[in-house]
């Protein structure tokens, strides 16, 4: 049986520890509202798909799709050596300390099709987004410098 947004909306719901009144609540609208969502008698409008998700701390394809909208990571062993791996360097001005992450370009890419880089890279998404096109046509280097005003941010793509 193909699972529905109401079977979502609730898993997420308990996960969240949330009751349809205390959801409701927060929402601004009748528990009841809730309770049709859930058994699949009505539907969310978009408008409140993208609430939800806030509300419940997923991204709005799993509440359309599930877990399964997820990217999910695959480590397999290759014997390529033309893997690319993104970088993000951030360091706020006046400190010392860089932060680094590194994911697979694969990842990020498969994050933006989905409309979730925001939920995998956080803040930095603004400025890998602006990359996104050069990732795609194979790009290698330096591909975004952004200084703001408490902190610099490096994207960059490296052969691994």
């Amino acid at each position: 049986m193909k699972e529905h947004i109401g079977e979502h909306i609730a898993h997420y719901r308990k996960k969240a520890g949330l009751t349809q009144e205390q959801l409701a609540e927060k929402m601004g609208i009748t528990a009841q509202a809730v309770s049709k969502w859930e058994n699949g008698l009505t539907c969310p409008d978009l408008d409140s798909v993208a609430r939800l998700a806030d509300f419940l701390g997923v991204a709005v394809e799993q509440l359309i799709h599930g877990d399964a909208a997820l990217p999910s990571v695959k480590v397999v062993e290759t014997p390529q050596v033309g893997r690319r791996v993104l970088c993000i360097h951030v360091q706020a001005k006046g400190s010392v300390p860089n932060v680094i992450v590194r994911f697979p370009v694969e990842l990020i890419l498969k994050a933006y099709e989905m409309g979730c880089l925001e939920s995998l890279v956080g803040d930095e998404a603004r400025f890998v987004e602006q990359a996104v096109e050069m990732i795609r046509q194979g790009a290698v280097g330096s591909l975004v410098d952004v200084e703001t005003e408490d902190t610099f941010v490096k994207i960059e793509v490296m052969k691994v």
